[in-house]
């Protein structure tokens, strides 16, 4: 992990390895950490565990690649693949990414963590700067499922920083961050994107791009025109001539409806004229 300095303060940023894999120029820009709406560094000494790698599922250069991925059941990494994961929840979405070689572990000074992973895709170099949440209910269930297959392949680590790495799958969120969804940088006082214009003057933009949600027509999941919809959903409906606006209230009582209808104005018998105030006389 290397770092970038600023204002006396040291700020992790990705590997120089991860840019020399991808035949990249080496830049000199560090992690962001998305809270609210905003965006933070990472000081150095936050990083409990770095990654080795980032995220990057497998490119296809041809048919034969495509078909090779469609078998092992995964996608090319894109925008919209990035928006699927990020804002699923489903433990099957975020396995393969959650190899002890792309987490990234945050430790707060009171020794509470967080569990991080990055993403690079092709064509958007910022991307993988920006960290990503692991969610304490995914980590429950993939980490121990990683743990598994390690043991059951006889896996171990060869050395300290991969032993570390692998101490990241003992992370849960009961025991090192219950209070919490995940470390506070507001709290923790770390720069905000943007504050150190040295190093940039706004937050770096994501590609991650969401799938549209789907809105109902017609309120309440009922289509418009549509008779069938109407079999189905409606038990029934009365359409109440109540006359123009003002002249009738409808009251909602528990299992029934009251309308009280009034007369209008010109139909009412003529109210009594008050006879002005006297005026009192001044002394």
């Amino acid at each position: 992990m290397s770092i970038v300095q600023s204002e006396a303060r040291e700020f992790a940023k990705v590997p120089e390895s991860i840019f020399t894999k991808n035949g990249e120029e080496y830049r000199d820009l560090p992690y962001v950490l998305p809270f609210g709406k905003h965006q933070y560094y990472v000081p150095v000494d936050a990083f409990r565990s770095a990654c080795k790698r980032t995220n990057q599922l497998e490119t296809a250069e041809n048919e034969d690649d495509v078909a090779n991925l469609l078998q092992k059941n995964r996608e090319r990494l894109t925008p919209q693949t990035l928006g699927k994961i990020v804002s699923c929840r489903a433990p099957s979405k975020w396995y393969d990414s959650l190899h002890p070689d792309f987490l990234i572990q945050l430790e707060a000074p009171d020794g509470t963590s967080s569990c991080y992973t990055t993403f690079d895709v092709e064509g958007y170099p910022e991307e993988r700067r920006i960290l990503r949440l692991v969610n304490g209910s995914i980590a429950a269930k993939c980490f121990p499922m990683w743990k598994k297959y390690f043991d059951k392949n006889n896996i171990v680590p060869s050395n300290d920083r991969q032993k570390k790495r692998m101490e990241v799958l003992d992370w849960n969120k009961k025991e090192h961050c219950p209070d919490r969804p995940q470390l506070s940088p507001q709290e923790l006082k770390w720069p905000m994107v943007g504050s150190i214009p040295e190093i940039e003057k706004g937050m770096v933009k994501s590609c991650r791009v969401d799938a549209p949600k789907d809105k109902p027509k017609g309120g309440k999941g009922i289509k418009k025109n549509s008779q069938d919809n109407s079999a189905k959903y409606v038990k029934w409906e009365q359409f109440l001539d109540v006359g123009p606006r003002g002249t009738y209230v409808v009251t909602e009582m528990p299992g029934f409806l009251r309308v009280t209808q009034f007369n209008a104005v010109s139909e009412a018998e003529p109210a009594d004229e008050e006879e002005p105030a006297a005026e009192e006389e001044e002394e």
